[in-house]
């Protein structure tokens, strides 16, 4: 026997998008047949050529990754040379692109969670940000999670897999660079370990230096406690930038850690010490959760962004002798952890959740 897993009952989020700054919901449907994978389809596009066609979560399907991760159909989709991201994001809304924004968030969930199979049916051209970190879909996701049984026979392919790193991968970007590497215990841990530096001039995000590190061991035991609640964030001086080239449409102090100098605008309070350095890490893990099965690699990078993990994943693929694939058939497992989430957020987050009117969320059964 093999197993995948999905959800129990369908999970309905809705909320505002980060860039876009349009409403939308999202459904996710539980997918009981075998490799179906984390698949999306923009439901308020099902006239026309846009009819029935899905969008698998592939680094393959990804069409940018400037500000966030955005995945769509290549082949009706395509990019303009120097075409700043607010004015991508205003064609694909006019021209009713078929392609979905900020899907990071969702994935790392997905991933920590270790879920194979979920349909993503989406009514607008981005993933609601919540309150800004990935805590609001784990949560959707506690103890909604269904493990199959699939009978093991010659002509099915094995269920889960796991891609393991053999190679070194190293990508420069000239003031950020990164690196996939093998795991020397990849035959006893199916996992990712992550390490991730930011800096920035003092007085930023810091009251004195702005520089931050998060090592994480493990990623899907460290997820929930250690990254799941840490918030996108940005500076002060970048909000005209942001608002001139027409993105972070939908972004407040509401879904994102704002900083002036060195500290959170508006009194706002931090989750973490190293919030920043968190989320960074988070974003690793939904981007690299586009390679379509669990990575067992150890991952190091200095000032990562969207785009870093994303020519990450394309060197790696370029290659066969780069990577191996391999099968586990045990049972995924729901941790403690998961079972205890709402002890492991951080209090502020439950208030934050009561306090936006924009956010709601809801379980409904099949």
């Amino acid at each position: 026997m093999s197993l995948q897993r999905t959800l129990k009952r369908e999970v309905v989020i809705r909320g505002v998008g980060l860039h876009s700054g349009r409403i939308s919901t999202v459904r996710l449907v539980p997918i009981t047949s075998r490799n179906y994978g984390i698949r999306f389809e923009r439901i308020d596009l099902r006239t026309g050529f846009c009819r029935n066609s899905l969008i698998r979560a592939s680094w393959q399907n990804v069409i940018s990754s400037t500000l966030c991760t955005v995945i769509g159909n290549r082949n009706r989709y395509s990019l303009r040379k120097n075409e700043s991201i607010g004015i991508q994001l205003d064609r694909a809304i006019r021209k009713q692109s078929q392609s979905i924004w900020t899907v990071e968030h969702l994935l790392s969930a997905f991933y920590a969670l270790d879920i194979d199979n979920v349909k993503v049916q989406i009514d607008g051209p981005e993933v609601p940000i919540l309150d800004g970190s990935a805590a609001s879909f784990m949560i959707a996701m506690k103890g909604n999670l269904l493990d199959i049984e699939f009978n093991q026979n010659s002509n099915s392919a094995p269920c889960r897999r796991r891609i393991h790193v053999l190679k070194e991968i190293f990508v420069n970007n000239g003031t950020q660079w990164g690196v996939l590497r093998p795991r020397s215990d990849r035959n006893l841990v199916d996992d990712m370990d992550i390490d991730v530096s930011i800096q920035f001039p003092p007085n930023t995000i810091c009251i004195r230096n702005g520089s931050q590190r998060f090592n994480g061991k493990r990623i899907r035991e460290c997820f929930l406690p250690e990254l799941s609640a840490a918030r996108t964030f940005c500076v002060m001086p970048q909000v005209p930038f942001l608002w001139k080239n027409r993105v972070s449409r939908g972004g407040s102090s509401r879904n994102a850690v704002i900083y002036q100098n060195g500290s959170p605008l508006n009194h706002q309070s931090t989750r973490f010490q190293d919030e920043a350095v968190r989320h960074k890490a988070l974003d690793v893990v939904g981007d690299l959760a586009l390679a379509g099965a669990s990575l067992v690699a150890e991952y190091s990078a200095v000032q990562p962004s969207h785009s870093l993990n994303y020519s990450l994943l394309r060197k790696l693929f370029e290659r066969r002798d780069n990577y191996e694939v391999q099968f586990d058939h045990r049972k995924g497992s729901e941790s403690d952890q998961t079972r205890q989430i709402d002890a492991s957020v951080p209090t502020d987050f439950h208030s934050a959740q009561r306090s936006t009117h924009i956010h709601q969320m809801k379980l409904a059964s099949l």
